[in-house]
């Protein structure tokens, strides 16, 4: 790690993991973490209506899609339509209602969020309406 001193200025760039102490003027990009926001508080909203769900199998298996629908989400551009899809499925089938917010929040432009959630979040909806439950 380099250690930078004595009223320097520095620039970092694409960095996951930052230490910054005693520091006086800091300048953030802050696209990024708009979009970080922006993702997190839509999972916040889902995992807040998987907690809704009564205790049991159900809840738990609804907990575990939403947690990794998020850790497909952090991957971006990179995220695999497969375990989209995968997970979207398992949430329709223990948490109809998760589902149904889960469908309407990739449905809708979310900065940061891979267009492939959008292009899985469409396709399960159109199946869900030629075959209900």
């Amino acid at each position: 790690m380099k250690k930078v001193e004595n009223n320097s200025k520095i620039e970092v760039k694409n960095s996951k993991n930052t230490n910054l102490t005693n520091v006086g003027n800091i300048s953030i990009q802050t696209e990024e973490v708009e979009h970080f926001l922006e993702i997190k508080n839509a999972f916040t909203v889902l995992h807040n209506k998987v907690e809704l769900i009564p205790n049991g199998a159900d809840k738990e298996i609804a907990k575990t899609a939403v947690k990794e629908l998020e850790l497909e989400a952090s991957q971006g551009e990179k995220a695999s339509e497969k375990v989209i899809s995968k997970w979207l499925k398992f949430l329709l089938e223990v948490a109809p209602d998760a589902w149904e917010v889960a469908i309407d929040t990739f449905l809708n432009p979310i900065k940061g969020l891979s267009t492939v959630f959008k292009k899985v979040a469409e396709q399960s909806k159109k199946e869900q309406q030629t075959n209900p439950k």
